[in-house]
């Protein structure tokens, strides 16, 4: 390491080294000035614990204690490089990750000075059953936390186990994630090599799923690696016990100075990533875990990485909102989910849809197609009913299916500047909740978002990545909706290309048009309505518009009232209020998000007129 990065150089402390203690020179940074502000002299302690590229031990200085780890220089370089950047880059999440404090070198190793938990790990924590189970909900949504950062930022951590969750504090018990030797930042590259500990390996990493279920060529592997690592971790704190493993020691010893080295069963997790043996809920069940826990860890460990929940899916669970965990049902009572959906449901339903709501859609889907779209459903379904939708509801979602869906976001000035910021925060919310729902129909998430007056547009957008591409905003310019919705959607994805499938356009915007002659908008729908009418392959059914209004604009709220209730525009055009109380309350959530999605694509939500409703 030595030619460090800037954001390396700025945590490297300069040392010098003596028999049994060393001397930091600690700076502040004043913009690219560095600056000493002085030298501290730190003792070193007792071993933590030893690893097979070096150990980590303890040192005190001026009061205060640090963790060290040692690592030699050679084929673990890399691993250290990925653990600095990891660190630096969460640097803002202290609550959730172990903090850094500085690194330094010397000619055989470097140095990680980070924060010490005297409390060890979540290794030791288990080994008591029954405060292990009374924490594993609390702990599980910490750690569920820490994933969404780390995702969401581009990291995957790849190597979550007991040993690497450490605890900041046992009353009330709190945790943080360590040890990023093994991440990779994924921003413009797949995880392709495998890296982790064997017993919480995912089995795509095992390369034991069937062919249809393992990743593409140029797809590599996923997110999703990291939860299935946590469905073994919670699994072992509900039951004591890890699935799919036996425990083997080979004298490495963790931070705790425990020998603990699990290793997998490959024959039974074959057969189980096959369908030749059933997921091991007995243990589950007579740990007392209840009916919803029990379908939280069966999710998390589905051998297909593509029907995991995301960290952002998993922390809406149902088993992770109520407040039990034993299962308090009668004996007699299944402890099998009551949910179910079957295909031959979601068929029916179809049926239904294409023939009395949407019948123009049939020029784009022929019955195989429908029928083959309904085993996707079952699957949507059953991901939607996990972030606590109802059967019936999730069922109409499940029409998004048949859809493209492109969103057109208002980034004029006004979002910043009206409302001290309280429309981006709502716009966010909204991102948040869509993300999520499309996940649920599409692993890439929503198509394309673009946005009225940037010009780079966002694909594939998931729960996972959204904010790093709304992070990119510069909120400037007018609120020309009828003119972009023109040049940007209509004019691309409808009349400029050949439509495979039916688009649903989302347009979220705080004002009424401006900097566009009065009534371009009304006459971009007018038009478009006829442009669809008159052309067969195509028809009335081929493109729905809702428009969303974040922020208090009366104007904005008048024009969206004649959108709704307007008769020359076609029927395939919606509107709704958003707000962030309503974004973010459990009940009026499953109101909204479906009145957003399907409010110009099934009556029902269309026929809601959101603005006589006391929800806004």
């Amino acid at each position: 390491m030595s030619t460090p990065s800037p954001k390396l150089e700025h945590y490297k402390l300069e040392t010098e080294f003596y028999d049994g203690y060393v001397l930091n020179r600690t700076f502040e940074w004043d913009l690219s000035i560095r600056r000493e502000t002085g030298m501290v002299k730190w003792t070193r302690g007792k071993t933590l614990g030893k690893g097979a590229f070096g150990e980590v031990w303890l040192e005190e200085g001026e009061g205060r204690v640090r963790a060290v780890k040692c690592l030699e220089r050679g084929s673990s370089m890399l691993g250290v490089t990925r653990e600095l950047l990891a660190l630096i880059t969460l640097t803002d999440y202290k609550h959730l990750f172990v903090e850094l404090f500085g690194w330094y070198e010397n000619q055989s190793n470097i140095f990680i000075a980070m924060e010490f938990m005297k409390d060890g790990d979540l290794s030791a924590y288990i080994k008591h059953p029954e405060q292990a189970r009374a924490s594993a909900k609390v702990v599980t949504k910490q750690i569920l936390e820490a994933l969404k950062v780390i995702h969401e930022v581009g990291i995957c951590h790849r190597d979550l186990k007991p040993q690497n969750i450490l605890i900041a504090s046992l009353d009330p018990i709190w945790v943080k994630l360590a040890d990023f030797g093994a991440s990779k930042q994924t921003k413009n590259t797949a995880l392709r090599t495998r890296c982790g500990t064997q017993g919480y390996y995912a089995p795509e990493l095992l390369g034991l799923l069937p062919r249809k279920l393992r990743p593409g060529p140029n797809q590599g592997y996923s997110y999703a690696i990291d939860m299935w690592s946590l469905g073994c971790v919670l699994y072992e704190m509900l039951t004591s016990k890890t699935p799919f493993l036996q425990l083997e020691c080979d004298g490495i010893t963790d931070m705790t100075g425990v020998d603990f080295t699990p290793e997998t069963d490959m024959d039974y997790l074959y057969d189980y990533c096959v369908g030749e043996s059933t997921f091991p809920i007995e243990i589950l069940k007579a740990s007392g875990v209840n009916r919803n826990g029990i379908a939280l860890v069966e999710r998390l460990l589905t051998p297909d990485p593509t029907a995991r929940p995301t960290a952002v899916l998993a922390l809406q669970h149902p088993w992770l909102a109520d407040g039990d965990f034993e299962d308090t049902s009668p004996p007699t009572t299944p402890t099998t989910p009551t949910f179910s959906i079957t295909e031959d449901e979601c068929l029916n339903y179809f049926t239904e849809f294409f023939s009395g709501e949407k019948p123009g859609l049939r020029v784009f889907f022929s019955e195989s197609k429908i029928r083959q779209e309904a085993c996707a459903a079952k699957i949507m379904i059953e991901r939607l009913f996990l972030l606590g939708c109802k059967k019936e509801v999730a069922l109409q979602l499940s029409v998004l299916l048949f859809y493209d869906l492109v969103m057109l976001i208002d980034d004029s000035s006004s979002m910043e500047i009206e409302q001290q910021g309280e429309r981006i925060k709502t716009l966010h919310a909204a991102m948040s909740e869509i993300s999520a729902i499309c996940e649920t129909a599409r692993p890439k998430g929503i198509q394309t978002i673009k946005f009225l007056n940037g010009k780079k547009a966002l694909q594939n957008i998931r729960s996972t990545n959204w904010r790093r591409g709304f992070g990119l905003i510069s909120y400037n310019g007018p609120t020309r909706i009828g003119t972009e919705l023109k040049r940007k959607v209509l004019d691309k994805y409808v009349w400029g290309q050949r439509m495979t499938k039916p688009l649903l356009v989302v347009v979220v915007t705080d004002g009424a048009p401006a900097g566009e002659r009065a009534g371009l908008l009304e006459d971009t729908l007018q038009q478009l309505a006829v442009g669809l009418s008159d052309d067969p392959t195509r028809g009335d059914d081929a493109v729905s518009i809702q428009f969303a209004r974040v922020g208090n604009d009366s104007d904005a709220r008048e024009l969206y009232c004649r959108l709704q209730s307007s008769t020359t525009i076609g029927r395939n055009v919606s509107s709704i209020q958003l707000t962030l109380d309503t974004l973010t309350d459990p009940e009026a959530r499953w109101v909204i998000l479906p009145k957003l999605l399907l409010g110009p694509i099934v009556k029902q939500w269309g026929d809601i007129d959101d603005y006589s409703v006391d929800l806004f």
